[in-house]
């Protein structure tokens, strides 16, 4: 089964007819915790940045939906306990300038105990599911918004959000996540250049 029909087995919530498409959007600032008690990534799900589809999924469209009811984290778009990994913390996903935060505790099991060790080692990336409300192409006005004067495909305004996973193979080469030198410093945000350097904040 594929990542679109999965998703659409797995979220009774959505729509009979929902428009379901999947994107991977560049974590820009990120996070890494352990300290014994909580286990914890806080990743960038969801900017207005032009996806390698060629597609802007506007941050500000978005509707919690079904994952703001469920807020279970998985793997690669796998949906049973296998590939369950967390379940994001309270006050979130969050909309903050312009892009969605999401913080989510990462299960104890092997799984998770390789995911923190992925993230130190090599970073992770993260792709949500949704359900496309509106969408078409852009208008003159949003490709000068959205893409600086490049155009590009088409543009979702509003969005329906089904579910987060982990993946390691982004539609979007950007949506890089945790790298070792947020686990050096944990309690500062870690911004990822284009080249995938790291800045300390």
């Amino acid at each position: 089964m594929d990542i679109i029909s999965r998703i659409k087995a797995h979220n009774p919530g959505l729509r009979k007819d929902a428009d379901i498409r999947v994107l991977s959007g560049r974590a820009e600032s990120v996070e890494v915790k352990e300290d014994g008690s909580r286990r914890e990534l806080i990743v960038v799900a969801n900017t207005a940045r032009i996806d390698e589809d060629g597609e802007v999924v506007v941050p500000e469209g978005g509707e919690l939906g079904y994952f703001g009811a469920n807020r279970s984290v998985f793997i690669d778009h796998m949906y049973d306990d296998a590939n369950f990994i967390g379940k994001v913390r309270t006050g979130y996903p969050k909309l903050e300038n312009g892009r969605w935060v999401v913080r989510f505790g990462v299960r104890r099991s092997p799984r998770g105990d390789q995911l923190l060790r992925d993230a130190e080692d090599f970073g992770v990336s993260v792709s949500i599911g949704f359900d496309a409300l509106e969408a078409g192409p852009p208008t003159d006005d949003e490709v000068k918004k959205y893409g600086g004067g490049r155009s590009f495909r088409s543009i979702v305004r509003k969005w329906n959000w089904a579910e987060l996973s982990v993946t390691w193979m982004p539609c979007n080469v950007d949506a890089r996540s945790p790298h070792p030198e947020a686990y050096a410093a944990p309690r500062k945000a870690v911004t990822l250049t284009p080249f995938g350097l790291v800045k300390m904040a």
